[in-house]
């Protein structure tokens, strides 16, 4: 999980990888 693959990405999926990027920051 390194760059945000902006493409065909859903809004839960999006706070999922915020929730993720959240944690490990």
């Amino acid at each position: 999980m390194g760059d945000m693959p902006q493409t065909a990405v859903r809004p839960e999926q999006l706070q999922v990888d915020f929730k993720d990027q959240a944690l490990i920051y």
